[in-house]
């Protein structure tokens, strides 16, 4: 490992800014973004970033994590060597945890900056998108339940796999997308979790908005506490009993059943992470129980477009897509009220609810990358191998109406963003409240960071900056080794 500065003092520092008391909101920092490529985990007034080199179709290819600690004083603190190209990571502000996805099988783990867990996804084949060719395709964090979500190849289809996280992370059991199966493929290059509502957001290139809804999980972080130390107890348990002759095994007995004994035992430990509160508890709130109550919702918008990436403010239900641009006719973004939709049971169901496309004027061409800052209702679209970057305002409210972009300008910034993962991220800064994006560019050489809040107050000749490019107390630049 190249570090900054010596590992011991690092990892004190860290974890040190990790007791600090994180943004007050609804969840943890990390929330409530798509499967992009950098992550972002706000510890106290600090905030760091977990930035991969590489990138689904990165030339040249590149393996290695730079961690970056961005505010306040934006430098690289270490690099972290991988065996192979990681494309995404997604942190959790609450925990202090990170999860980073190679293009092929592997999965880390990290807590605070130590590499806790090296893991291998479900994921077999190539999922193809444009831009992008990956086993593992991206991870997104849910940090209000402890888990985080890889969207990945399992052969003919692509689908989803949980990481659940805690003293020990481990794997759930992957599951197919039931999204129909056009030419673009089942899921999204930038799925998203709502943990508010418990809902996976899936936004495909055949022009499908998925919506899977999610079953009864851990929501209280004194009740995940109990439970990741019930979790470990239990495996701590079914390690000593594995140890002991209690007069039930037998010669035959071996180190192959005591794994797949031991694994037994785990997941039925795990049916205690989705449990609200164990007054409610009965026989059939297991991992199997929560897993067959999942609901499945498809919604084919048009088949002529091809979504880039899901979005969501989470805090008012006002979810978003991006609509790449070979789709026909032009559109931009896409953008509804999930407060209002209406849910069809079937297998899978269906859902609809008000919306709008919104050509943002101004704009080159339509954007395929989108972060919104959870908490300030103002997001980023950008477009892939692009220069221009668009800051939008969205509605603060929900409920009635058709949804709609309240604002936006578009500016441009000295790099050119990355492929798919998409190379943006969003956050709420600790330290002003304004609404923060992180772009690194195509060669990874670069984290440009970008001050949404002010960068919407900038003098403009309709919806483009009049500057064009963005001025230095609206961005600044961070060199990556």
């Amino acid at each position: 490992m190249n570090l900054k500065i010596p590992y011991k003092s690092f990892s004190i520092l860290f974890l040190g800014a990790l007791t600090g008391t994180a943004l007050a909101s609804d969840f943890p920092a990390g929330s409530c973004q798509p499967s992009n490529s950098m992550s972002v985990l706000v510890a106290g007034k600090d905030v760091f970033s977990f930035v991969p080199k590489g990138g689904s179709l990165q030339v040249p290819l590149q393996n290695d994590i730079v961690l970056v600690r961005v505010e306040p004083d934006g430098i690289p603190l270490k690099t972290i060597q991988t065996d192979n190209v990681v494309n995404s990571c997604a942190s959790n502000s609450r925990t202090g945890q990170t999860v980073c996805t190679s293009t092929e099988k592997d999965v880390y783990v990290f807590s605070g900056p130590i590499l806790t867990s090296k893991l291998n996804s479900s994921g077999s084949g190539k999922s193809v998108f444009s831009g992008a060719v990956c086993t593992n395709c991206g991870v997104t964090m849910d940090a209000v339940h402890d888990r985080a979500l890889i969207g990945l190849s399992l052969g003919l289809v692509s689908g989803y796999q949980y990481v659940d996280l805690g003293p020990r992370a481990w794997l759930e059991e992957a599951f197919p997308s039931q999204a129909p199966s056009y030419p673009g493929g089942e899921i999204s290059k930038g799925i998203l979790i709502d943990p508010i509502r418990n809902w996976i957001l899936s936004a495909n290139e055949s022009g499908n908005y998925e919506i899977i809804k999610l079953a009864n999980q851990k929501d209280d972080k004194k009740d995940n506490k109990k439970d990741n130390e019930r979790k470990d107890k239990d495996r701590k348990s079914a390690k000593g009993n594995n140890r002991k002759d209690d007069g039930d095994d037998d010669a035959n007995d071996d180190d192959k059943g005591d794994r797949s004994w031991r694994k037994d035992k785990d997941r039925k430990s795990a049916k205690h992470n989705n449990r609200k509160d164990d007054a409610d508890d009965d026989d059939n709130d297991d991992d199997e129980g929560d897993r067959s109550r999942e609901g499945f919702f498809e919604n084919t918008v048009s088949q002529s477009i091809s979504f880039g990436s899901a979005g969501e403010d989470c805090s008012t239900g006002i979810a978003l897509a991006t609509v790449e641009p070979f789709s026909e006719p032009r559109f931009d973004i896409y953008i509804a009220d999930l407060t209002q939709a209406v849910f069809t049971p079937g297998s899978p169901g269906t859902w609809r609810a008000p919306y709008r496309f919104k050509v943002l004027s101004e704009l080159d061409t339509p954007p395929s990358d989108i972060a919104v800052a959870q908490g300030t209702h103002i997001g980023i679209v950008a477009r892939m191998s692009s220069n221009s970057i668009t800051a939008i305002k969205l509605p603060a409210v929900s409920g009635s109406g058709i949804p709609d972009i309240k604002d936006w300008v578009t500016c441009t910034i000295p790099a050119i963003t990355g492929n798919a993962p998409h190379t943006v991220n969003a956050y709420q800064s600790p330290n002003t409240g304004h609404a923060i994006s992180l772009i690194r560019d195509f060669f990874a050489k670069t984290l440009t960071v970008v001050d949404l809040t002010k960068m919407l107050e900038l003098p403009r000749v309709g919806n483009r900056c009049e500057m064009g490019l963005l001025p230095p107390n609206v961005m600044s630049t961070i060199s990556l080794p």
